[in-house]
């Protein structure tokens, strides 16, 4: 379901993974779809964000502010560790392949929460628009290709109670080993193929290991 702008959803960072909560409700949690699909919960990992995934959520912060007419939080995560000449360079790289796909998109929403009761689980969405007049899940990846990436853009199309007809997965790799052409690509993936990643979503968040709703809720 989408979250209601007057009932907004907040988040506990924590080593834990990321875990969504009503600010009504703070001990009720719901573990992002990231987590339980990277395997994250009740061990301990680094919550150190890495120069590339600074860079993507940059990359994604001003192409879905062209889609909406509110105002999104400006990424605000440091970027160590490289030349400020070759984080420019990316940025700039995905921006180009993202125009150069000259996708036909008119948004429905963009930036928005969204959760479900069974499985609970909660996430944010990039953009839920009409592609080419398909209603369509989109999701933006600035990194290679993972065999993941299906998996949990289903369990947000779930989250939409299945209002999508397909998904799109938006390349925008910058990295010019893996991408020497700089050229983005689109992966859609129809009813059939969401239902079958969803199938798999729903075994990880079986075998997911909870922690203890106090680990979680002291990181607020």
């Amino acid at each position: 379901m989408l979250v209601n702008n007057h009932k907004p959803m907040s988040t506990y960072e924590t080593p834990y993974g990321r875990y969504y909560y009503f600010m009504e409700e703070p001990t009720t949690v719901y573990p992002s779809v990231s987590t339980v699909v990277h395997g994250g919960g009740s061990k301990k990992r680094s919550t150190y964000t890495t120069p590339y995934a600074a860079i993507g959520t940059l990359v994604h912060w001003r192409i879905l502010q062209r889609y909406t007419n509110e105002r999104l939080d400006i990424p605000r995560d440091p970027i160590h560790k490289m030349k400020t000449s070759e984080v420019y360079r990316r940025i700039d790289s995905s921006l180009k392949q993202w125009d150069k796909l000259q996708m036909r998109i008119k948004p429905i929403c963009v930036e928005r929460a969204v959760f479900s009761k069974i499985p609970p689980v909660a996430g944010r969405l990039d953009m839920f628009c009409y592609l080419d007049g398909v209603r369509t899940l989109l999701d933006i990846k600035t990194g290679k290709e993972y065999p993941d990436n299906p998996v949990q853009i289903s369990s947000y199309v779930n989250m939409l109670n299945w209002s999508p007809k397909q998904a799109a997965l938006v390349y925008l790799d910058a990295d010019l080993e893996r991408n020497p052409e700089q050229e983005g690509h689109i992966k859609l993936l129809n009813k059939y193929d969401l239902e079958v990643s969803f199938g798999e979503f729903k075994e990880r968040f079986v075998d997911f290991d909870m922690p203890d709703v106090s680990e979680i809720i002291k990181y607020g």
